[in-house]
């Protein structure tokens, strides 16, 4: 499945502090200090979700949100989301910044495209009902799931810290292996896991139908899921010298 990510950056005219539209389409930009978070949570509809790591001990969020024909049939017909109607929700429970969208029609309606900027330091639980997920560069360990769509994730290597505490910098592990628990499923499509040199070796295993899983065993304090229904899973483990 084809991955498209869109920036929502400086733009046009803004109707409030961080939201400006283009045409009907919405775009919303947040800054979320992060200091006494550990963990990134985001809940998302129909779209694609890119998180990369910033440099600030903040989480920045840039989402696009597009309408979108749906419903319908012979006699129904067609209708068409409105971004106009919905908006970013952001909650701090205990160490984890839930991230969600508020719309009060049918969330298949609009298309959301996330961006996220996250400290290194941060773990990330994604779930995304149908596109793609892309993260790179967070050390606190990842749980990726996708129904219709596909996962990549490049994770570096080095055990930073167990999820729920607060860790230290990767530069403090450089030279450490990777030891986490790490296991990817696609019940249909394939699931693959790229390791540096030294690390344990990885075990693929196939069902009785279209699905492959892989996994990678260790004594680390991280915890690595990617869990797809339908599309692929790809992990790559990277080397920081």
């Amino acid at each position: 499945m084809k991955r498209t990510f869109f920036l929502a950056g400086a733009l046009a005219v803004a109707t409030l502090p961080g939201t400006a539209f283009v045409g009907d389409e919405r775009l919303i930009e947040r800054t979320i200090p992060a200091v006494d978070v550990n963990e990134l949570s985001v809940k998302a509809g129909v779209g694609d979700i890119r998180v990369t790591t910033g440099r600030a001990d903040d989480v920045v969020i840039r989402l696009r949100l597009k309408p979108k024909e749906f419903g319908g049939g012979w006699f129904s017909g067609h209708r068409k989301g409105d971004p106009a109607k919905a908006d970013l929700a952001s909650e701090v429970r205990g160490s984890t910044l839930h991230l969600d969208i508020r719309y009060p029609d049918d969330r298949e309606g609009i298309e959301e495209q996330w961006t996220i900027e996250a400290p290194a330091r941060l773990a990330a639980r994604l779930n995304l009902s149908v596109g793609n997920i892309e993260v790179r560069g967070l050390a606190g360990g990842v749980d990726l799931k996708v129904n219709v769509g596909d996962i990549e994730a490049d994770i570096p290597q080095g055990d930073i810290q167990r999820r729920g505490q607060r860790g230290r910098h990767p530069r403090h592990h450089r030279h450490q292996l990777l030891r986490p628990r790490v296991r990817l499923d696609a019940n249909v499509g394939d699931a693959r896991i790229t390791a540096p040199d030294g690390a344990r070796p990885v075990k693929r295993s196939r069902g009785y139908g279209p699905g492959d899983s892989a996994s990678l065993d260790g004594g680390g304090r991280d915890r690595i899921r990617l869990d797809v229904n339908v599309g692929g899973a790809s992990l790559r483990i990277s080397s920081r010298s």
